[in-house]
């Protein structure tokens, strides 16, 4: 298993792109992907082991399969999509649910409630020879060694390809960006000193303490 240390970019977020999660937070299924952004010093790597958030008030997780773009472009239909990513990791997509129904309520930006520091835990980014490897990734979230999430990537309603081609209709993708790819239904509320845990067979387990 092969590990990248690269330069992290931007962080593209994909939400809703799962049925069932876009269904228990009473959202509509969207047409295309919904694409929001956060700085690169929201990340908080496997390394330091601590999430320091900024506001504990209902802060959610959702565990997210993330991939690292190594290529300068804008992704179109014939493009391959090896030839853009080439690494993937697991991580977290840490929200301050209340925060964001609020804004949402009034029409208000998303990132007060997503893109605070340390709200995107990434794993270890591993080396990806092809995409096929991951199609049918199962990856788990693990709060207090209490299984909450269960997902599979074959079940995110829009692909790898369609993420890549929303995103390049308004971004040109550089070396080091992140996409962090949606989550799974089964997000919940984290408290002080609780631990979570991410894993996959192909990833293997990351793991942080809320403080």
């Amino acid at each position: 298993m092969n590990n990248l240390m690269p330069p992290f970019n931007r962080i593209f977020c994909v939400g809703r792109n799962y049925r069932n999660h876009t269904l228990e937070l009473n959202n509509n299924i969207p047409e295309k992907p919904v694409i929001f952004m956060k700085p690169n010093t929201c990340i908080v790597t496997n390394e330091i082991q601590t999430i320091k958030a900024i506001d504990k008030a209902e802060l959610h997780y959702e565990a997210e399969l993330v991939l690292f773009i190594n290529q300068e472009g804008y992704f179109e239909a014939n493009d391959h999509i090896d030839s853009f990513v080439q690494g993937f990791t697991l991580g977290l997509d840490l929200t301050l649910r209340q925060l964001q129904r609020k804004l949402k309520e009034k029409g208000l930006p998303w990132e007060k409630s997503k893109a605070f520091d340390h709200s995107s835990p990434l794993g270890k980014m591993i080396q990806l020879k092809s995409c096929q490897e991951i199609e049918e990734l199962e990856f788990e979230c693990f709060v207090n060694n209490e299984r909450r999430q269960h997902g599979n990537v074959r079940d995110m309603i829009f692909s790898f390809q369609e993420i890549l081609e929303e995103i390049s209709k308004f971004w040109k993708l550089l070396p080091g960006d992140l996409i962090y790819t949606g989550t799974p239904e089964g997000v919940g509320m984290l408290h002080s000193g609780d631990h979570i845990r991410v894993e996959s067979e192909q990833t293997g387990a990351f793991e942080w303490i809320l403080v």
